[in-house]
C-alpha cells in the first residue's frame, strides 16, 4: 500500500473512538506496509516538494522525531512519519490512541505501571515505576497505543536513523504526561500561542524596567499550572522562543523562588 493512501482507508473504517486503537493496529497488521529506507525517503522527499500544500504539522518545534512529518490529517485523527536521530529516553504516557509501526531500524520498547503515591498538583504527582515489558522491535513490528497511565512507555531507538510510522487521534482532551525515572510525574502542558505572547511582553518590560516586569512575571505565573511551568523552564534551557537571554534567567529564577524549597522541585531538578 502507499503509504499515503493510509489515512482515506482508516477513515473509511469509521472507527469508533473506543474501536481506534485496536483498529489501527489491526489494519497495519493486515496491510503488511513492507519499505526500504530507500523508498521512505524517496517518498517523503519528493511528496514534500510536489504537493500543493502539506498537511497541518501536529509536531512542528518539540523535537519529537528528527523530523516528524503528518502525511495525513483530517482533524480527527493523523498519519506521521517520525525519522530518529537521536537517541529519545523519555518514559512518557500519551493523551491519544493509535498504533505504531517500525518501519526501518530497530528499538528497545519498555513499557511501565505507573502507581500514584503522593499528589502535589492535580498535575504533578509522586509514584512509582514498574518496568512490565522489556522487549526489541524490529522492522516491520507493531504495537498498539492506548491512552492514559494504562499504556506508559519509552523507546530507545538504536538504529540512526529509525523509522516509524503512527496512526493516531489528535485534540484529545486526556493528559498527557512525563515521567521520570526516580518517578516523578509532570503533566505535559504545551504553552499556547498566548501564553509565549504573555512571556514576549514579560520580554519587553524586562527591557525597559525590571521592576515592573517582575510584577507582571508574578501576576502571570499565578495564572499558569505548575506543569507548565515546568514545561516552560525545560523548553527555554534549550530553545529561548525568541526571549533575550536576561528575561529567560529572570524566568528561572522566579521559578526557582516559588518551588525550590518543594520536595517535588528538589527531585525535579535531581535528574538534570
Amino acid at each position: 500500500m502507499n503509504i499515503f493512501d493510509i489515512g482515506s482507508h482508516i477513515e473509511s473504517l469509521n472507527l469508533s473512538d473506543e474501536e481506534f486503537s485496536r483498529g489501527c493496529k489491526i489494519f497495519l497488521e493486515k496491510e503488511k506496509i513492507d519499505l526500504s529506507l530507500e523508498e521512505i525517503e524517496s517518498s517523503i522527499f519528493s511528496w514534500s516538494l510536489e504537493s500543493q500544500k502539506l498537511p497541518d504539522q501536529v509536531n512542528v518545534y518539540n523535537g519529537f522525531g528528527q523530523p516528524p512529518v503528518t502525511i495525513f490529517n483530517n482533524s480527527r485523527f493523523v498519519v506521521d512519519i517520525y525519522f530518529w536521530q537521536t537517541l529519545d529516553t523519555s518514559i512518557h504516557s500519551h493523551s491519544f490512541c493509535g498504533a505504531f509501526q517500525v518501519l526501518f531500524g530497530e528499538s528497545r520498547h519498555e513499557v511501565f505501571r505507573v502507581q500514584k503515591e503522593k499528589e502535589y498538583f492535580p498535575d504533578i504527582f509522586q509514584g512509582s515505576l514498574d518496568c512490565i515489558t522489556d522487549e526489541v522491535l524490529y522492522k516491520n513490528d507493531i504495537r498498539e497505543i492506548k491512552r492514559g497511565l494504562e499504556f506508559s512507555h519509552r523507546v530507545l531507538h538504536q538504529h540512526n536513523p529509525t523509522v516509524t510510522l503512527c496512526i493516531r487521534t489528535i485534540n484529545d482532551k486526556s493528559p498527557q504526561w512525563h515521567h521520570f525515572e526516580n518517578g516523578l510525574s509532570i503533566q505535559k502542558s504545551s504553552p499556547e500561542s498566548c501564553d509565549i505572547k504573555r512571556l514576549s511582553i514579560f520580554d519587553y518590560l524586562y527591557s525597559k524596567d525590571e521592576e515592573e516586569a517582575q510584577i507582571y512575571l508574578e501576576q502571570l505565573m499565578e495564572q499558569f499550572s505548575a506543569s507548565l511551568m515546568m514545561n516552560l523552564y525545560e523548553q527555554l534551557s534549550y530553545d529561548q522562543m525568541g526571549l533575550r537571554e536576561e528575561s529567560v534567567e529572570a524566568f528561572f529564577s522566579a521559578v526557582v523562588e516559588r518551588y525550590g524549597d518543594d520536595d517535588w522541585f528538589k527531585s525535579y531538578m535531581s535528574m538534570w
